[in-house]
C-alpha cells in the first residue's frame, strides 16, 4: 500500500492525529476527524514565514503569538493582527503546499500519532477527496509548464541571453530571476522569498520553458586519459561509466576491443 493509500485510509476511519511521513522531503499531515488540518513540511515555507516575509507582521509578534500554542490562532485574530480570512487563507496555501510535497514521489513510510495536534489544525478541514484532486491539479500543471520535475531540485540561474525583445513578468517570477544564483532550487527560494512553494516551483518551470532560467550542466564522470585509451588499459569487457556504449543496448563484444585501439595507437605513432 502506497503512503497516500495509508493516507486515505486514516481519513476514511476518522482519524485524529499526526501522520509522519518519512522520505524526501518528509513531513507531517495533521488530520482532524478524517480531514487535513494542517501539514508542514521542512522545505516549505509555513505560516509564520509566509506572514512575517510578506510584511503582514513581524518577526517578534509571530514568535510571541507561536509561543501560545493552542491559542495562536485566536491571538492573531482576537488582537487584530489578522483577520479570520487572512489567516484561513494563509493556513490554506502552507498546508496543501506541504501536502502536495510530502505526498509526492519522494514519500517514505508513515507512521501515525493518533490525538497529536496542531495550533492551526481547526481552521482548515479539507476532506481527502477534495485535497487528492487539488494535488492531482497541481501535478497537472506543474507537467504542462514544463515535463521534466529534475528542475524542481536543481539550482537554477538566469540565461545569459533572451529569445524576446520584450518580456513581461509576475513579481514572483522577477523576483525568482532577481534571486537565482546557481546555488539554490525552486524550494530554497521559495523559503529565502516566503512565498508559496507551489507557486515558485510552478514558475521555475515556466521560466525554464521560457527559456528565462536554467540549470547549470549536470555534472559527468571524468572521461578516462587519452594515454590510457591508446595503451589499451581499459577494460576488455564492458561499457566505460558514461561512455557511448553505456547508453546503447549492446552486447559488450560490440565494443571496440583491445587489438582496435592498439592498431590505432601505432597509426597514431606513424603520423
Amino acid at each position: 500500500m502506497g503512503t497516500i493509500e495509508e493516507v486515505a485510509q486514516l481519513c476514511g476511519t476518522g482519524a485524529t492525529g499526526a501522520a509522519h511521513v518519512s522520505g524526501r522531503p518528509g513531513g507531517t499531515l495533521h488530520l482532524v476527524a478524517g480531514n487535513l488540518g494542517y501539514a508542514t513540511c521542512p522545505s516549505v515555507p509555513g505560516v509564520g514565514r509566509l506572514l512575517t516575509a510578506s510584511g503582514r507582521i513581524d518577526a517578534a509578534t509571530w514568535d510571541a503569538v507561536s509561543a501560545r500554542g493552542p491559542a495562536a490562532a485566536r491571538e492573531l485574530t482576537g488582537n487584530g493582527h489578522l483577520t479570520a480570512g487572512e489567516l484561513q487563507l494563509c493556513v490554506r496555501s502552507a498546508a496543501i503546499d506541504a501536502a502536495h510535497f510530502v505526498l509526492g514521489p519522494g514519500a517514505g513510510a508513515l507512521t501515525f500519532a493518533a490525538g497529536t495536534r496542531h495550533p492551526f489544525d481547526s481552521l482548515l478541514g479539507t476532506p481527502f477527496a477534495t485535497l487528492e484532486r487539488e494535488l492531482a491539479r497541481r501535478t497537472s500543471l506543474l507537467a504542462e509548464a514544463w515535463p521534466d520535475p529534475a528542475v524542481d531540485s536543481a539550482p537554477l540561474v538566469p540565461a545569459p541571453r533572451v529569445r524576446h525583445r520584450r518580456i513581461t513578468l509576475t513579481d514572483v517570477q522577477w523576483e525568482l530571476v532577481a534571486n537565482a544564483d546557481g546555488r539554490r532550487s525552486p524550494l530554497d527560494l521559495a523559503s529565502r522569498l516566503g512565498r508559496s512553494a507551489f507557486a515558485v516551483t510552478l514558475d521555475a518551470r515556466r521560466l525554464v520553458a521560457a527559456g528565462l532560467l536554467s540549470a547549470p550542466p549536470r555534472s559527468f564522470p571524468p572521461a578516462a586519459p587519452v594515454a590510457a585509451l591508446l595503451a589499451g588499459e581499459l577494460p576488455r569487457r564492458g561499457p566505460m561509466p558514461g561512455s557511448p556504449w553505456a547508453r546503447r543496448d549492446v552486447r559488450p563484444a560490440d565494443a571496440p576491443s583491445t587489438d582496435v585501439l592498439l592498431r590505432v595507437r601505432d597509426a597514431l605513432g606513424k603520423l
